[in-house]
């Protein structure tokens, strides 16, 4: 995986680097390191990154079943609790 593909799936996930770290367990720094290319992308990230954007496994080509247009549900792994309006 290249660095440009890298990043966009992240922005395909929408995640921001911080937030796309917080979840792989890498620091935000370690991101921006992988998306200019400063350090290769370990294979078993590239593929796990590409199977969260496209919802498909690289070897094989199956679909993976999706929880809803939304993945609001608690549960899955990019549900995020949103915080209520406040004026304040």
């Amino acid at each position: 995986m290249t660095p440009n593909e890298f990043k966009r799936y992240r922005y395909k996930l929408d995640l921001s680097q911080e937030y796309m770290g917080n979840l792989l367990g890498l620091s935000m720094r370690q991101i921006i390191r992988y998306e200019s290319g400063a350090t290769p992308i370990p294979r078993a990230l590239a593929i796990l990154i590409e199977i969260l954007a496209t919802r498909t496994i690289p070897e094989t080509g199956e679909i993976l079943p999706t929880r809803g247009a939304n993945d609001e549900t608690p549960g899955t792994l990019f549900y995020r609790k949103r915080k209520p309006y406040s004026k304040y």
